[in-house]
């Protein structure tokens, strides 16, 4: 069943069936810490992009942050949530934000060709993108189109604000070209670390961690005090789950 809920500042409509909107609807927040250095990077008049934007928790904040000056690119694949989106999206009244069905993949795909996405009937966050062909006939997955983090770049020059939860295929997407145009521009990203859905998807967390390094990138994870810089320890080291977020900006560049 929806249900309209106060989350954070703003409405949300919320599907109490699922995981996540449980969550929302006891606490009102989710991802606490994630969520303040979200609104903490966005400025008035900035360009951000939500990466796997769910039903809009990140992009609503991002909205009234950048305000009318500013633009929020906010790309979901499935066709449920992208719904959710676009309606949280007008009840919010978030005119600056481009809304976008499609998932992000890597490296390069100037012809957006078609993908399998395979959606979680528990928790409408966790569905994923599959690798090879665009229809698996023994899995209930969703032909979406794709198109790349270059490709959104190119379209938004002044992108320099990037938040990305796409189980498993962030080390697809964050490829040396992007993260070497995301360096010039001096640009902040939140993004998932899950090795089991990066091994899903061919890569592995090492591998993830190492594109961000080799491209010139301090990495952070989120505790109690803030952001504590990663270096070398396991992003995991003392996490109760498989999966947590991390932060990650130019090593020149101030928090």
């Amino acid at each position: 069943m929806m249900k309209q809920a106060r989350v954070l500042d703003f409405i949300m409509e919320i599907d109490e069936r699922d995981g996540l909107g449980r969550k929302l609807l006891k606490n009102g927040i989710y991802e606490l810490r994630e969520a303040r250095t979200w609104r903490a990077i966005l400025r008035p008049g900035a360009t951000a992009f939500d990466i796997g934007a769910h039903w809009g928790y990140y992009s609503i904040q991002a909205s009234k942050i950048v305000g009318e000056g500013g633009c929020v690119v906010a790309v979901e694949p499935e066709p449920m949530n992208y719904g959710m989106l676009c309606r949280n999206l007008d009840l919010n009244r978030c005119s600056n934000v481009k809304a976008m069905e499609a998932a992000v993949d890597g490296p390069d795909l100037s012809d957006y060709p078609p993908g399998a996405f395979l959606p979680n009937a528990k928790n409408s966050g966790a569905g994923r993108l599959l690798p090879g062909p665009a229809v698996y006939p023994l899995l209930q997955t969703i032909a979406v189109n794709r198109l790349s983090l270059l490709s959104l770049l190119r379209l938004y020059p002044k992108a320099n604000i990037v938040k990305c939860d796409t189980q498993g295929a962030e080390a697809h997407i964050f490829c040396a070209d992007a993260l070497e145009e995301l360096r010039r521009r001096e640009a902040k990203i939140i993004f998932e670390y899950w090795p089991r859905g990066l091994n899903l998807r061919g890569s592995n967390g090492k591998g993830l961690l190492a594109n961000f390094i080799n491209a010139g990138f301090a990495l952070f994870r989120f505790d109690k005090s803030g952001l504590e810089l990663l270096g070398g320890r396991d992003p995991l080291a003392g996490a109760r789950a498989g999966h947590t977020n991390l932060f990650a900006r130019p090593r020149e560049v101030a928090p």
